[in-house]
């Protein structure tokens, strides 16, 4: 099913590329750049799991094999591509180095020692392989270094164009004014509301292509079966936008209502929504987490001579939290059912359908492969452990790294974006700013305008946060914007109500 669901998507790809082709030839060479840059974020794991069958069978033709089985992507189907077409895995490997090179330096690096390792003594081999391993993640922690290092002139850059001098110029307008000039609300909406969210989200999508793939979370759909009803979801949304849009009706302009219903409806709506979706995730994100250990645990007692059904069970006293749940559902359900343990984790109905991770489905996988092997397979098992380590500290690098800049863009578009929005608008229109025909500038006119796009910053900015830190994930994006629009559609009429009555005084 997985594999028919991956084929579904690469047709899909295909078909819109030669769209693309036809259309805009341009268009088409960008979306190939930036298509590969992502594929190249699974070379860690791809290579890990080719190394990993190395130290157990010395075969690069079953490396090969047993890497693109466990990983998927375009990466492990260029590589799949090559094992076909070669004469020899040796080959396969070259070919594909030499395909990807440009994307990744490290590849051919780590496939050369790959190849060396295969003539050397036992003891030799596993340090030359333990070598290309590290060369492939020192690529990636590479890709790391240089784009967070140079993101943060562009990110900063997106913060000052696309948020503090827009609310500045809200600020002149009363200066405008005093020179004998005006400005149209139409064109305040066109280019507030308008020209500059399609440059935000333009320049977003630049850096979403710019960003090392690293530590991109494959996003699955049916993640989305946990969410709350729709329903659900709808009548909060309403709820809280009549509550919300009355009680601000009550103490500020009427004009602000429309802006809070809108910012606090749609943002609860979306949060009621989604929240049980993103305590999915965050169980997931625990269990990847302590994978690298429990993987070394199994692989210390298959050392010892335990068979992998006794490993498991003990495994599961071990650990609390998701990953000690899954192991100890695991041993309840072989032996009451008597099922080989591969079956009851990977099979059809195993444990694993419900566990919508290809990390924790690949680990098991090695798991039940190392069973088989005995002590040997143990041994293995214990650097497995140790490599999806690193492969974790490469993703959590990737994260501090841009720690800063995604903290300073969710923070301005849940407080200091709307706070600062609707102070400006309240200076603007006390000290009397004029529109193109010299009237006074309407301040239900221009605080609508500015009000959207308080909300549309609020819906922008979380997701280009998430984007950076994490990939393209839309439920922390929807999640983490429905938080920013809740928030917002409330700081901003109550910012303007405070500093209104500052002027006035």
């Amino acid at each position: 099913m997985g594999e028919q669901s991956t084929d579904r998507a690469w047709v899909r790809h295909v078909r819109a590329r030669l769209t693309l082709q036809v259309l805009c030839p341009r268009g088409a060479e960008l979306l190939e750049t930036f298509a590969r840059s992502r594929a190249v974020g699974r070379a860690p794991d791809l290579l890990a799991f080719a190394i990993l069958q190395l130290t157990l069978t010395p075969s690069l033709e079953r490396a090969a094999d047993f890497a693109t089985e466990a990983v998927e992507g375009r990466l492990s189907r260029s590589l799949r591509a090559h094992r076909v077409a070669a004469v020899s895995g040796e080959r396969a490997f070259e070919a594909f180095a030499a395909e990807w090179v440009s994307e990744d330096r490290s590849l051919q690096r780590a496939v050369t020692l790959m190849a060396v390792a295969m003539d050397a003594p036992r003891e030799r081999r596993e340090e030359t392989l333990e070598d290309a391993l590290d060369a492939v993640l020192e690529g990636a922690r590479e890709r790391v270094v240089e784009f967070s290092t140079a993101i943060r002139g562009p990110a900063m850059g997106i913060y000052a164009f696309g948020v503090m001098l827009p609310l500045a110029l809200v600020g002149l307008l009363p200066v405008l004014a005093s020179s004998g000039g005006g400005v149209s609300t139409v064109a305040l909406g066109v280019m507030y509301d308008f020209l500059i969210p399609i440059g935000l989200a333009g320049s977003g999508f630049w850096l979403w292509a710019s960003r090392p793939a690293v530590s991109d979370t494959a996003f699955d759909l049916g993640l989305l079966s946990d969410a709350r009803p729709v329903s659900w979801a709808i009548g909060a949304g309403f709820g809280a936008a009549g509550f919300a849009g009355v009680g601000i009706s009550l103490v500020a302009p009427e004009w602000t209502a429309p802006i809070t219903a809108v910012g606090v409806g749609s943002g609860t709506g979306v949060f009621v929504w989604l929240q049980p979706v993103i305590e999915t995730q965050s169980r997931l994100d625990r269990l990847e987490a302590r994978l690298p250990d429990a993987l070394r645990i199994v692989g210390q007692r298959l050392e010892e001579g335990n068979p992998v059904e006794t490993t498991v069970a003990s495994v599961a006293d071990r650990f609390d939290g998701p990953i000690g749940a899954l192991f100890s559902r695991g041993a309840t359900r072989q032996q009451q059912s008597g099922e080989p343990m591969a079956t009851v984790f990977l099979g059809d109905d195993g444990l694993l359908t419900d566990v919508p991770s290809q990390r924790v489905e690949a680990g098991l996988a090695l798991v039940m492969t190392a069973g088989d092997y005995g002590k040997s397979g143990g041994q293995t098992l214990v650097s497995v452990g140790t490599y999806l380590d690193e492969l974790l500290a490469v993703e959590r690098v990737a994260r501090r790294e841009l720690a800063q800049t995604t903290s300073t863009l969710r923070q301005t578009a849940v407080v200091f974006a709307p706070a600062i929005a609707g102070v400006t608008v309240a200076l603007a229109t006390g000290m009397k700013a004029v529109d193109g025909s010299g009237q006074a500038l309407d301040v239900a006119a221009l605080g609508q305008v500015i009000g959207v796009y308080v909300l549309l910053l609020a819906a922008i900015l979380p997701s280009l946060s998430v984007v950076l830190a994490r990939g393209f994930d839309p439920v922390r994006m929807g999640y983490q914007s429905a938080i920013a629009l809740a928030v917002g559609g409330l700081v901003y009429p109550l910012s303007f109500l405070a500093a209104r009555s500052l002027v006035y005084l």
